[in-house]
């Protein structure tokens, strides 16, 4: 179910016992991606770390309604669709990577090395292909999560 920006801090984040991941303020992941299966799989692994607040946008122009969370520090992590219906997310993506504290995944069936060089260029910390592994998925989270690394 996706959630309005209005909606921020509504729902709760669960810290499992023995966990570390949620050591700082509940910590928000924000997911712009416009295929249903995949954001299908995305909130199952969240769900699987205990991540349960997931915000999504489908469009880059739902993701502009997002815009004053996304800079106010409300969000650990931003995981970006690269091609979505109405553009591709390289230019949202310079426009947030220089705000502090957020971590920036591309989600994306565009890994060649050319692309990644452009992902990077564009100011992602990280590049998920897929298909999405839960493996890949989960190292990365936990740490970004738990004490902001990437």
């Amino acid at each position: 179910m996706s959630q309005g920006p209005s909606d921020i801090g509504k729902s709760a984040l669960v810290k499992p016992a023995g966990m570390p991941l949620m050591d700082v303020d509940p910590p928000r992941v924000f997911v712009l991606e416009d295929n249903q299966m995949n954001l299908f799989v995305l909130r199952q692994f969240l769900e699987e770390l205990d991540v349960e607040h997931v915000t999504t946008a489908h469009t880059l122009e739902q993701a502009e309604q997002w815009w004053e969370p996304l800079v106010d520090g409300t969000f650990r992590v931003a995981i970006l669709d690269i091609m979505l219906p109405d553009g591709e997310s390289w230019a949202l993506a310079k426009r947030l990577r220089d705000i502090d504290g957020l971590t920036l995944c591309a989600y994306t069936a565009r890994i060649s090395d050319a692309d990644n060089l452009r992902h990077m260029d564009a100011g992602f910390d990280h590049v998920f292909g897929k298909p999405l592994t839960f493996s890949d998925f989960s190292t990365f989270m936990e740490g970004a999560l738990s004490n902001g690394e990437h």
